[in-house]
């Protein structure tokens, strides 16, 4: 009996910690998404996760009947796979959602489980072991889907920061095989409930945790598999968007910016494309030039600093990529309209 309560505690506190999980990537594509329309199949997707773990939180609470909460969860669990699908779609293709003609395999689970419950019904008969079934089927179906379109993929992890979302990818498509692999387990054995939800609990929080840290990793300043805005208003191509992501990657997890010569013919150089091209897809995609936006970005980083230390003003213009004090100190006050002394006396 201490076992089982013991279990049923790890149970909800793993259920929580998932449900917590899901909400904070649900605000952060909300607050980094520019274009609701490329945020509609991740945000489906992590609500049905957080649906799925709330609702192990509320069998308790709620005394659910054991039949209507196999059904639910399993609803959830299910329609997981096929959004899971519409998601590699989307990152794979990055400036563009999934196309309608997908959208009926949406339809396939609620179609399947209202199938089911009037079948039963008419046969007086709730065989709950169909609903595994159905989702095996269904997860299945959806690693068809995937593999269909395999080419995009191997187009993506040919490219420098595409092989980010690459693995990305993959973490969708082992859980989705994981959650195969846990109902073939509890269909074939017929484990307890509590060890199956365990189980499906386990797979879905080690999904998030490797989907929060790549996005939070990979893409800060913006939330680039769901929304890209200003890709969508410019003539970019779909190589040059690649390209502009990889620039990103540049800019906000290597910093480059930080090395005070590192300039417009570096960044060409890295990105293996003309001077002119890098240009053309930095005004375009960032809206600015590119010494513009390499000091921009060494002003925020000398603002953080100026505020959250009590480094001295030559050890900032270094440590922010300038190669002068002078430089630091004229670009700064043209960017951020205050002297860097002035500033950190008005916001430290």
């Amino acid at each position: 009996m201490n076992n089982l309560i013991l279990e049923f505690s790890v149970l909800e506190l793993g259920a929580l910690l998932g449900l917590i999980q899901s909400v904070y990537i649900l605000v952060y594509i909300f607050f980094r998404s520019s274009d609701f329309k490329r945020a509609v199949f991740p945000v489906l997707f992590f609500l049905t996760i957080a649906a799925a773990f709330f609702i192990i939180i509320a069998q308790k609470h709620w005394q659910l009947s054991p039949t209507l909460y196999t059904q639910v969860s399993l609803f959830l669990w299910t329609l997981c796979a096929p959004l899971s699908a519409f998601m590699v779609v989307q990152i794979a293709r990055i400036t563009r959602p999934p196309p309608l003609s997908y959208s009926p395999f949406l339809l396939l689970v609620p179609l399947s489980f209202i199938g089911f419950n009037y079948f039963a019904k008419q046969a007086d008969d709730f065989d709950l072991n169909w609903l595994f079934i159905i989702n095996i089927v269904v997860g299945s179906f959806s690693l068809l889907m995937i593999w269909l379109k395999r080419e995009d993929l191997d187009h993506l992890h040919k490219r420098k920061n595409g092989k980010e979302r690459f693995w990305l990818i993959m973490a969708l498509i082992t859980l989705n095989l994981g959650l195969i692999a846990a109902n073939f387990v509890y269909f074939n054995t017929s484990a307890e409930s509590q060890s199956y939800d365990l189980m499906r609990v386990i797979i879905g929080i080690s999904f998030l945790y490797i989907t929060a840290t790549s996005l939070f990793r990979v893409y800060p300043p913006t939330l680039a598999i769901v929304s890209d805005k200003k890709a969508e208003k410019s003539a970019l191509t779909q190589d040059e968007v690649e390209i502009s992501l990889e620039i990103e990657n540049l800019l906000h997890v290597q910093k480059v910016y930080q090395e005070p010569s590192y300039g417009r013919s570096n960044m060409a150089k890295e990105l293996n494309i003309n001077e002119s091209q890098l240009s053309r897809i930095v005004n375009t995609y960032f809206q600015k030039n590119v010494p513009l936006l390499l000091n921009t970005l060494r002003v925020e980083e000398a603002k953080t600093l100026l505020v959250e230390t009590q480094a001295d003003i030559s050890t900032i213009s270094e440590e922010s990529g300038f190669n002068s004090i002078a430089t630091f100190n004229r670009v700064f006050k043209d960017i951020a309209g205050l002297s860097p002394t002035e500033y950190r006396a008005k916001y430290k």
